[in-house]
């Protein structure tokens, strides 16, 4: 115990002397392993943490329906979500829900808060206890509009209610509605979704007034999501076994809505399950370049270590000419490389606690409702930190300390300088390959930026420039569908006649805005040669002027026209994607299809646009007359000059004072949203690909360094017999350049082959890609260039004699 106590005191000590390197090596370790405990804590709270709230999670499952074309991952209908409940109560308990942001008022002005709808055995289904009050239960969902209940997160009850504790029984207004507040939630619970905040919830026969236009009684309105409880002694596959072969029964009972429809039941993770397989190989790609960037950082502080060792070689040659043994050299050495790591552990968790704000800081472009994750550090980061810290310190000092175990003192006793040859032999490995890894970093970086760049470049079928976009809410004033179309014709008419304005329409939904936008169950009328019964189609309800608006090219027929009204005969327009696959090889002008139980006859073909990504292949959509299918809920497309943002303030505030207008941005920014996990893993890869670049240029200007100090005598002599200033800056530069070379080149080789494990995240860019690896490769090249070019200039400084005088 003493001689611990001992080998701190001296490690303390060595430190307090060589502050420079202290410092320089804390600051090294403290950003590196900082950058990685945070993007640990991100991965902790999307993957790892479980939902607060919630028992028994490990039971529960999510269950999608599946099309006949083999389209997954669809909503139900409500008369299918009771009668698969009903039926299937054997295999799982299933409950129903549906998210949205809905008006609340409760005394202040009103905002606009994460609303789920709920069947009333939802939280029995989560196994879900009320903090205060109750929470819904099966009779606040039997009769429409029977039971105005509702539940609210402890977070609003803290924030917005000011955490009353008479608080049930109180009135709150959701879109003008009264609510009575029946409970409070758990701390911490806001739904079973990872991000994704709630923080209200009504039951689903409430639907008429906290989500007007949601039908509860049609078939072929598919808009709610179910998750399910297995059974005791039930298993996944036998859920999903006894479920499709409920799901049969049902589309034979109703073959116009359900003809060739299944289910599909998958393990509830928290994710939602269309995100899923992206957010796992997103949260892995960017921990496995914090981690190069750590490696890089432990490479670089090895070749310090190394130096400080070599500064060192006389000194430790003399204690061990004095009697001390390797064993206690080796510990102390090694009690100095943990107290160098210790401290840049802790400056690594106070950087940790600053970078989780800044990671907050993403979120995706005009999204509705900020996302919100837990990135507290709690004790699995915590010990993540302590771990990576004494692992990455004993790794680190291993080879420094087995050196001064080793080291021949008499080398060291006749001239320091012989004693660091070897180590500056192993510093030029590790400085190759701290080149070598911050090559890979860098073109993995760089693979990011160029599929940002490509995704940008791809025509997402549409011209979102010029054009301003705001979302309306008519649930959020009264008055009935008639008055909605009303103030939609108005508001349509008066902006059309603003100075700048060239065009404006209304769409229920925007091509890359949704990750799930609305769908329709599309069947082609009559025994059409090709047709695909259950055929799933994006659902778009516009007005006139739309294709005008957003450019979309009419390929055949007519766009829709005022005409097309709810006393008109109902119409389509279909893209040519769905008249391909309906209609292949003739023209679909005049042909019916059906709605799911409803007939239209196809007016025009429209080109395919985007609908969900810039990179997915082309998707079946159609597109329907708002006037013929009523929407509450639209988006507002205004393309012109000017001001447009005021224009489509001043005439809603003109018809309709009440009304808020919200997410109002250029259409530019409003599906930048389909470039979020680009542009976050670019920037993210980006900001640790310059963080290793410093580091290794740190690196390979300490072993140039190194090198000439080593050498100066060498240098003095070939400037006395002649040499030339140009001479010894070309020798230095040149082993700065070779060491670098070899780095680029053992780097660029091992990215080739790892890069393709990420094919998937790339997207119209090779993971070879040779534009890349070319720029990563003189980047590289510059850098060593650079930072040879100092240790270079003093070598050619090197005056003879006093290089001479100094041996």
């Amino acid at each position: 115990m003493e001689s611990l106590r001992r080998d701190l005191r001296h490690a303390a000590r060595s430190l307090l002397r060589s502050r420079a390197l202290t410092a320089t090596a804390v600051l090294t370790l403290g950003l590196a392993l900082g950058a990685n405990t945070a993007l640990f804590s991100l991965v902790n709270a999307i993957l790892l943490r479980p939902l607060p709230g919630i028992a028994d999670a490990e039971r529960l499952v999510n269950v999608h329906r599946t099309a006949a074309d083999g389209t997954t991952l669809l909503g139900f209908s409500h008369p299918d979500y009771r009668d698969l409940s009903e039926r299937g109560g054997r295999f799982a308990q299933l409950a129903a829900f549906n998210g949205r942001g809905a008006s609340l008022g409760a005394g202040g002005a009103p905002e606009v808060v994460g609303t789920q709808l709920v069947s009333g055995n939802y939280f029995d289904v989560l196994g879900v206890r009320p903090l205060r009050g109750r929470l819904l239960n099966e009779a606040d969902d039997r009769a429409p509009g029977a039971s105005p209940a509702a539940v609210v997160s402890h977070s609003l009850w803290q924030r917005r209610l000011g955490a009353d504790p008479d608080i049930v029984g109180r009135t709150i207004r959701l879109n003008g509605f009264p609510f009575t507040v029946v409970g409070v939630a758990p701390e911490g619970f806001q739904g079973h979704f990872v991000g994704f905040p709630f923080d209200v919830y009504v039951p689903l026969a409430m639907s008429a007034q906290a989500a007007p236009g949601e039908d509860l009684t049609a078939r072929d309105a598919e808009w709610l999501e179910l998750v399910g409880r297995l059974a005791p002694g039930v298993s996944r596959p036998q859920a999903q076994a006894g479920l499709a072969g409920i799901m049969a029964g049902l589309a034979r009972e109703h073959p116009l809505t359900l003809r060739g429809v299944s289910v599909d039941v998958r393990r509830m993770t928290g994710i939602d399950d269309s995100l899923r397989g992206g957010v796992i190989a997103f949260l892995a790609v960017l921990q496995v370049v914090g981690l190069l960037v750590l490696l890089i950082a432990c490479v670089n502080l090895a070749g310090l270590l190394l130096a400080r060792a070599a500064g060192r070689a006389r000194e430790l040659a003399v204690r061990m000419a004095l009697g001390a043994g390797q064993a206690a050299l080796a510990r102390q050495s090694m009690a100095e490389t943990l107290g160098l790591f210790v401290l840049g552990g802790a400056v690594g968790v106070a950087v940790a606690f600053w970078t989780t704000d800044l990671l907050h800081a993403f979120q995706p472009a005009a999204f509705p409702m900020p996302l919100r994750f837990d990135l507290r550090l709690d004790v699995r980061v915590l010990a993540f930190a302590i771990a990576a810290t004494v692992i990455t310190g004993l790794s680190c000092g291993l080879v420094p300390a087995l050196q001064a175990a080793r080291a021949d003192p008499l080398p060291a006793l006749k001239d320091s300088r012989l004693a660091g040859t070897p180590r500056l032999r192993l510093r030029s490995l590790l400085v190759a390959g701290q080149v070598a890894l911050t090559t890979l970093l860098l073109v993995g970086a760089g693979l990011f930026l160029r599929t940002l760049q490509t995704a940008r470049a791809i025509d997402p079928g549409f011209d979102p420039e010029g054009v301003h976009t705001a979302r309306l809410d008519l649930t959020l004033r009264a008055g009935n569908e008639l008055d909605a179309r009303a103030f939609y014709d108005q508001l349509i008419g008066a902006l059309a006649a603003e100075p700048g304005v060239r065009s404006a329409s209304l769409a229920s939904s925007l091509p890359l805005r949704n990750l799930a936008p609305p769908t329709a169950a599309i069947r082609a009328d009559g025994p059409v040669s090709g047709s695909e019964p259950g055929l799933t189609a994006a659902l778009n309800a516009v007005t006139p002027g739309y294709f005008e608006t957003l450019r979309i090219p009419l390929v055949a027929g007519r766009a829709f026209f005022p005409a097309d009204n709810p006393r008109g005969r109902p119409v389509a327009v279909v893209n040519e994607e769905l008249a391909r696959r309906l209609w292949p090889g003739r023209s679909p002008i005049g042909e019916r299809l059906w709605q799911g139980a409803g007939q239209r006859e196809v007016v025009g073909v429209a080109r395919d646009v985007k609908v969900r990504s810039l990179v997915e292949d082309s998707q079946p959509q159609v597109y329907v007359p708002l006037a013929q299918s009523h929407q509450p809920r639209a988006r507002l497309l205004v393309r012109g000059e000017g001001d447009l943002a005021g224009a489509v303030r001043r005439q809603v505030a003109a018809l309709a004072p009440d009304l808020p207008v919200m997410e109002s941005m250029p259409l530019r920014e409003a599906v930048a949203f389909a470039l979020f996990p680009q542009r976050m893993a670019a920037s993210i890869a980006g900001a640790l690909g310059v963080l290793g670049l410093a580091l290794a240029a740190t690196g390979l200007y300490g072993v140039v360094a190194y090198s000439v100090s080593l050498r100066t005598r060498e240098m003095g002599v070939r400037a006395a017999l002649g040499a030339r200033r140009s001479d010894l800056m070309a020798l230095v530069l040149g082993r700065g350049l070779r060491l670098a070379l070899a780095g680029v080149a053992a780097g660029a080789a091992l990215a080739a082959v790892l890069t393709r494990a990420g094919r998937g995240l790339l997207h119209g860019v090779s993971p070879t890609d040779a534009p890349t690896f070319l720029a990563v490769a003189l980047l590289m090249t510059a850098v060593a260039a650079l930072a040879s070019y100092l240790p270079a200039r003093r070598a050619a400084r090197v005056d003879p004699m006093t290089a001479l005088r100094s041996e």
